[in-house]
C-alpha cells in the first residue's frame, strides 16, 4: 500500500471523525433484545448500575463494565465504535490515571476508571436502543410527581434534550479547533489556547439555542 493511499484512508478516518457522536452515539432502529427492553426497566437497571459504583470497589466496577461490553454488543454497537468512544475519552482517562497513578492510589484510579467507563457504556447503550422523544416522554412521566413542588416536568425533560444534543454539538466544535490548529502548526503544548475560542462559539450556540427556542414559545 502506497504512502498516498494511507496518507488518504488516514485523512478519511479523521474527517470522518466525530468526538460528540463517538462518545454520545445516537438511536439506531435496530429489532435486538436490548431495544425490545422496555424504558422503565432499563431505567431500573441503569439505577441499579450506578447504584453498585457508588458502594463498591474496583472488582465490582470491571464487572459492571463487563456486563455493559455484552449489552452493547446486544445492542449492536459495534467494536469500532466502542474504540472511537474510547478515543474520544483518551485525554480525560489519561489525566485521570496519571493523577492516580501519582497521588490516588492504583486501586482507587482503577475504580475510578472502571466507574466512568461503565457509566459511558450504559448511557451509550441507552441512547443507542431508545428513541431520543421516548426517553424524554419517559423523564416527564418519571418526574410527574415533581408538579406538586412547582416544578415542571416538561421543561426537565427539554433540559436533558438540550443537553444530550449539545454535549455532541460542543465536543464537535472542540475537535474542528484542535484540528484547525494542528493544520495552522500550533505546538500541543499551547492546546490550552483554544479555550477562549471554545467558549465563544459554546455561548454561541447556546444563544442561537436559546432564540431557537423563544421563536418556538419554549422559553416560558
Amino acid at each position: 500500500m502506497s504512502k498516498r493511499t494511507r496518507s488518504k484512508r488516514g485523512g478519511s478516518f479523521q474527517a470522518k471523525f466525530s468526538p460528540g457522536a463517538a462518545l454520545i452515539g445516537s438511536y439506531r432502529p435496530l429489532a435486538t433484545p436490548v431495544h425490545r427492553v422496555p424504558l422503565w426497566l432499563k431505567a431500573c437497571l441503569f439505577a441499579a448500575f450506578m447504584f453498585l459504583l457508588a458502594l463498591t470497589g474496583w472488582q465490582v466496577a470491571f464487572g459492571v463494565c463487563a456486563v455493559c461490553l455484552i449489552l452493547a454488543y446486544s445492542a449492536g454497537i459495534k467494536t469500532m465504535e466502542l474504540l472511537r468512544m474510547l478515543y474520544a475519552m483518551r485525554w480525560l482517562l489519561i489525566l485521570l490515571a496519571f493523577y492516580y497513578a501519582l497521588w490516588g492510589g492504583w486501586d482507587l484510579g482503577a475504580d475510578v476508571l472502571a466507574t466512568l467507563l461503565a457509566a459511558t457504556l450504559a448511557s451509550r447503550i441507552i441512547l443507542t436502543s431508545t428513541p431520543l422523544p421516548v426517553l424524554i416522554d419517559g423523564v416527564v412521566t418519571f418526574c410527574a410527581p415533581l408538579r406538586f413542588v412547582g416544578v415542571r416536568p416538561e421543561r426537565l425533560g427539554l433540559a436533558i434534550g438540550l443537553m444530550i444534543r449539545s454535549i455532541p454539538a460542543i465536543m464537535d466544535r472542540w475537535g474542528t479547533l484542535l484540528k484547525a490548529a494542528a493544520a495552522r502548526g500550533l505546538p500541543a503544548k499551547s492546546t490550552w489556547r483554544l479555550i477562549t475560542p471554545l467558549v465563544v462559539q459554546t455561548v454561541d450556540y447556546a444563544q442561537k439555542t436559546g432564540d431557537a427556542l423563544a421563536a418556538r414559545g419554549l422559553d416560558e
